[in-house]
């Protein structure tokens, strides 16, 4: 079993007070060109680093995390960023069981982490258990229909100050792990969304 912490929950604690203070309007907005001494400009102003620049952006925060933009064009208009906190997988059937007590072992650190800096949740939820939560945007993601669905798990926070984003805790398990063959995978990812736009 392989288990890579993208980000741990002091890190990311660390992570989401900075883009507390985040210009949301003009992140929404997107970059300049890349490659040009504005938008290198635009990204020291929050200490990013660009990492990716020919496909969607790609940057490096200054506390070592990868922070993925996405959008509905060329950079612009961004809808969201994702951070990719915890990934675990196995290429062993018989180690199914424990990827998932593995990934499931880190939400509630996860949670905690988030909560430190947003406060409580406005929404939680298990797969398959009653009580999972609508989002608060149409498409931001489907509310499960059985245990072994995705998302397993879902928290979500609605951020402070002018457009600011919907944060969204996501923990997911690879299909083949309800397979009795093949191996397994889960991961926990964080993505901060356009409060009216979505994904």
């Amino acid at each position: 079993m392989e288990t890579r912490v993208h980000v741990s929950p002091e890190t990311l604690v660390a992570e989401l007070g900075d883009l507390r203070g985040v210009d949301w309007p003009a992140v929404w907005k997107g970059p300049p060109p890349g490659g040009s001494p504005a938008f290198h400009e635009w990204c020291a102003v929050y200490g990013w680093e660009p990492l990716e620049v020919e496909a969607d952006l790609e940057v490096r925060t200054r506390h070592g995390s990868n922070l993925y933009f996405r959008s509905r064009g060329r950079w612009r208009p961004v809808v969201s960023l994702g951070l990719s906190l915890f990934r675990v997988r196995t290429g062993i059937a018989e180690e199914k069981g424990a990827v998932v007590e593995a990934s499931d072992s880190r939400w509630p650190v996860y949670v905690e982490a988030v909560s430190s800096v947003l406060g409580g949740f406005a929404g939680a939820g298990l797969a398959g258990e009653p009580g999972f939560p609508s989002p608060p945007v149409d498409g931001l993601w489907k509310v499960p229909t059985s245990p072994q669905d995705n998302p397993r798990r879902v928290a979500y926070w609605v951020a402070e100050g002018e457009q600011a984003p919907i944060v969204v805790l996501e923990q997911g398990v690879s299909l083949l792990t309800w397979q009795e063959r093949w191996g397994a995978g889960s991961n926990v990812s964080l993505d901060l969304l356009h409060p009216r736009e979505g994904r």
